[in-house]
């Protein structure tokens, strides 16, 4: 149940992603002057620490995530905390 949560939202988020297709900090940085707003400025001089070949959003590890702990969650049943706001 949890690999087939996680399965379901990786295809529905990749999806998302090239659906909205973000860019990511790597590709608008020098591009910046193609973004049709005069008040940014490419910097050509940038560097990623880290270049992954994917749009940005939405977040893959936040749909991941929230379908394992989701399906966790279910299958072994929900006791709410004090700082938890769900019934």
């Amino acid at each position: 149940m949890v690999h087939t949560s996680a399965a379901d939202a990786i295809i529905a988020g990749f999806n998302a992603k090239y659906f909205f297709r973000s860019w990511r900090p790597r590709t608008a940085i020098p591009l910046a002057d193609t973004d049709g707003n005069p008040n940014t400025a490419p910097d050509l001089t940038w560097t990623p620490l880290l270049s992954v070949n994917h749009p940005e959003y939405p977040s893959a590890h936040a749909f991941w995530t929230s379908a394992l702990t989701e399906a966790i969650a279910r299958y072994f049943g929900h006791q709410a905390s004090s700082v938890d706001n769900r019934d």
